[in-house]
């Protein structure tokens, strides 16, 4: 395995941990309220259900502005390249005539060529690393908030016995830094 590619396997798995992380520093509160009422287990499901409604929410927000406004997008779209053609025209000399065999031509490369097939595969990957991504960084945050201090206990056992104090020491102040940073940027 190439150093690149080990690099890339090692991200591909870190920023979702890192993405759950932050999500659990933000929804400790909720699922510590949750946890009086419910199980552990079940706050924690009811919590990543939660934010799952909730990016779901906001994606169908999102999709629905940018739906109802299309319309407006591809007219400005098109009044633009009107614009660039008709200074083509006049800057250059061109004709329109020579202005579309140009496009189509370059079309017509870009559609024959090998190339699209591979940025549509390219894409395709894109979308299933990004979604494999999502998954992991909501089982990640499952697993965080039904079970963060048994899983910090484990990797402060990982260090050696003389350092543990002193790494347990700092790492909770940096939990707590943590937690205020991101409550501060929501």
């Amino acid at each position: 395995m190439s150093p690149q590619s080990a690099a890339l396997v090692s991200w591909f798995w870190v920023e979702p941990v890192i993405i759950a992380l932050l999500l659990a520093a933000l929804l400790e509160p909720a699922f510590q309220r949750l946890r009086a009422v419910l199980p552990r287990g079940l706050a924690a499901g009811v919590t990543v259900l939660g934010t799952l409604a909730v990016l779901i929410g906001l994606f169908s927000f999102v999709g629905n502005q940018f739906a109802s406004q299309l319309d407006d997008i591809v007219g400005q779209v098109s009044q633009g390249v009107d614009e660039s053609r008709r200074w083509a025209v006049n800057t250059f000399g061109l004709t329109e005539g020579q202005i579309t065999t140009w496009v189509s031509d370059t079309w017509s490369k870009v559609t024959a060529s090998d190339e699209l097939s591979s940025r549509a595969a390219q894409a395709g990957l894109t979308v299933g690393h990004l979604l494999t991504g999502f998954f992991l960084a909501m089982f990640s945050l499952f697993f965080f908030l039904y079970d963060g201090k048994r899983i910090f206990r484990w990797v402060m056992n990982l260090l050696p016995v003389p350092a543990q104090p002193v790494a347990i020491g700092a790492a909770q102040r940096g939990w707590t830094t943590l937690t205020q940073y991101v409550r501060v940027q929501i």
